[in-house]
């Protein structure tokens, strides 16, 4: 190509002044998912012997995530409603820092990417060994949030367009906690005649922190993936004025979570990859097919958020009738991540190399 096992968002969050205090974030050594839960010691490699789907016991494989949000859901469902016991797999979620999934990937210590297509992309124009398998969601599951201080200082409501929102934040200063939705404040910002050059942009390394400095209004803004601005919001820390409902640079359906493991992996263990693309493939389904049904599953993974907002988050994102990808869909996505500054013009990916259909069920290619 050229936080712990069910998510509460308001554990261990404390302002400690100066700096935000990191919190109970779930890392590698914290295995998330409802009952998905284990341990892994370290980063060697967890999956040393060649596992065999369909063997008389459930094959354990993890999956890489930078942060444990609704869009993780495809791996709730497939454990609630058994897809993946049908399938014979145990699908473990694991919380890793963005900078560090390659390499998790890589060793062998996670088998699998939940990774944004975004993510997915740049390691892809690095070379890094990945390949797609399947895609989970589409859109852009995002929201913009205010700190209180900021909507006094401003005057706003959640009545003001979005256009004057966007123009109060020339000379602002945000937060942002991974490269993917800095681009994608990039694009709300440009889309509404503001350069990020007039603004400030704080990256944080972990979105607690983020959340925390808004909390403490060291911050005006925070961009992050959904239900973290709802959830900030509910609990009475800001105000959330952009979504992909209201935000034009926002109301796309590019491709977003993606099952993404090695090339190596995936053709040294093929009926291994089917199985757990099967998993996926159903759960998500599932998900288009019973929308309200899931959000009980929401509620056993996300703690302390309510069922109007969970539904809320549920819709941030697109769920299809299948994982199947194309090529078209790929140059829209490539195309959206370009005007993120996240691409160079001319990125371009090839079936079989970069992604495939080719684990699908016949029935969903």
């Amino acid at each position: 190509m050229q936080e712990e096992h069910r998510l509460d968002m308001r554990q261990g969050r404390r302002w400690r002044g100066g700096r935000p205090a990191k919190r109970g974030v779930a890392t590698l050594a914290a295995l998330a998912v409802g009952g998905l839960s284990a341990t892994v010691p370290n980063l060697a490699p967890a999956a040393s012997a060649a596992p065999k789907a369909h063997s008389s016991a459930p094959v354990t494989v993890l999956f890489g995530a930078p942060i444990i949000n609704a869009q993780d859901l495809p791996l709730w469902v497939a454990d609630s409603e058994g897809f993946a016991a049908k399938n014979h797999v145990n699908l473990k979620l694991v919380s890793i820092a963005e900078t560090l999934d390659a390499t998790a990937l890589n060793s062998g210590s996670v088998q699998f990417l939940q990774e944004q297509a975004g993510a997915f992309l740049k390691a892809r124009a690095q070379n890094l060994p990945q390949i797609a398998l399947s895609v989970w969601n589409q859109g852009v599951p995002t929201g913009l949030i205010l700190s209180n201080d900021f909507v006094k200082r401003k005057h706003i409501t959640a009545s003001t367009p979005l256009q004057t929102v966007v123009h109060d934040m020339i000379g602002s200063r945000g937060g942002l906690s991974a490269t993917t939705t800095q681009g994608q404040a990039n694009i709300l910002l440009r889309s509404y005649g503001v350069q990020p050059s007039q603004l400030t942009e704080v990256m944080f390394s972990a979105p607690s922190a983020a959340e925390a400095a808004l909390e403490a209004n060291e911050v005006d803004w925070f961009v992050t993936g959904q239900p973290v601005p709802d959830k900030l919001q509910q609990e009475g820390y800001g105000l959330v004025v952009a979504d992909r409902q209201n935000a034009k640079g926002w109301k796309t359906d590019v491709y977003s979570s993606l099952t993404v493991t090695t090339p190596s992996y995936a053709k040294s263990h093929p009926q291994l990859m089917r199985a757990v693309v099967d998993a996926i493939q159903e759960a998500t389904t599932y998900i288009h097919d019973n929308p309200r049904k899931v959000l009980t599953i929401m509620q056993q993974n996300i703690k302390g958020l309510s069922r109007p907002l969970l539904l809320r988050a549920l819709q941030s994102a697109v769920w299809p009738t299948t994982d199947a990808m194309t090529a078209q869909g790929w140059r829209v996505t490539i195309a959206f991540n370009v005007k993120q500054g996240e691409l160079a013009h001319g990125t371009k990916v090839s079936e079989g190399v970069d992604w495939t259909n080719s684990y699908l069920p016949k029935n969903a290619k």
